[in-house]
């Protein structure tokens, strides 16, 4: 996807959101923190829900630093252990070093803690997007038991044509980082 991660809603949208949190059986109070909070309709949703989160965003312009905190990759600027769950919402298909933020994942999660991942996949040509079955390699390798795994490629499919009735085929060219030919050839899909 090449529209900032800021500007661009989600498939599912919160309601999503708070049906993964409800998979993962987190409790009220968990400390989660967002890989890509854009402009925090995530953190604003699970905060009113009486968890406690954080955010992270590479678009400086969503930064506040308190609730979000500008992060492009490196190092997660939060001690190891510090978080119950580590969520990303369609931003892991957005970086180029995914071993590497997989491993800080791994390093800022408690113990017990769990990452949670929505996000699009190729169910064609791969075109920068990853397989669902190399979505579940790179977490195997980098240390993560995959204990729930869904085809949401409905959610997805519905966001589309609200988008393409909203904005017209740019917008969804916008939206994907995708031409209506890549798209073909690609078929994205989206996965919890």
């Amino acid at each position: 996807m090449n529209e900032s991660l800021s500007s661009a809603p989600h498939p599912g949208g919160t309601a999503q959101t708070e049906r993964l949190v409800t998979i993962a059986a987190l409790k009220q109070g968990a400390r989660i923190l967002e890989i890509g909070s854009g402009r925090r309709e995530t953190l604003r949703c699970l905060n009113a829900r009486g968890y406690n989160c954080t955010g992270v965003e590479a678009d400086p312009s969503c930064c506040d630093g308190k609730e979000v905190l500008y992060w492009q990759s490196g190092t997660l600027p939060f001690a190891a252990g510090t978080f119950d769950a580590v969520l990303m919402e369609c931003s892991l298909s957005c970086v180029e070093d995914r071993d590497g933020v997989l491993a800080e994942c791994w390093r800022v999660l408690k113990e017990t803690g769990l990452l949670l991942i929505t996000d699009l996949i190729a169910r064609g040509e791969r075109g920068g997007l990853l397989l669902a079955a190399d979505y579940r390699e790179l977490l195997i390798r980098e240390g993560f038991y995959i204990v729930y795994d869904e085809d949401r490629t409905a959610d997805l499919i519905q966001l589309a044509g609200e988008l393409l009735f909203a904005r017209g085929t740019a917008g969804l060219d916008a939206f994907t980082g995708m031409t209506k030919e890549e798209r073909v050839r690609i078929r994205p899909g989206y996965h919890l």
